[in-house]
């Protein structure tokens, strides 16, 4: 039973942080610094692509080395 719950459980926290909730908090942030849209636009297109350039040789690590080793290193 109780591994069944931590399966679960693990999948919602897993859905959550994909969700990218603090992507509006952190609007709100560089907003009140003085930041355009524009130029906030430009950070988030950044760290978006640069999420994409390094989840894929992360991947390719993982299935080579294994899951848990590529964890340890990171």
């Amino acid at each position: 039973m109780s591994l069944q719950r931590n399966i679960r459980l693990g999948y919602f926290i897993s859905a959550l942080g994909w969700g990218r909730f603090y992507i509006p908090v952190l609007a709100l942030f560089y907003l009140s610094s003085m930041i355009t849209v524009a130029e906030f636009t430009i950070i988030v297109a950044v760290f978006a692509f640069t999420i994409l350039l390094l989840e894929l040789p992360s991947g390719i690590f993982s299935d080579l080395v294994g899951r848990r080793k590529t964890l340890i290193i990171a």
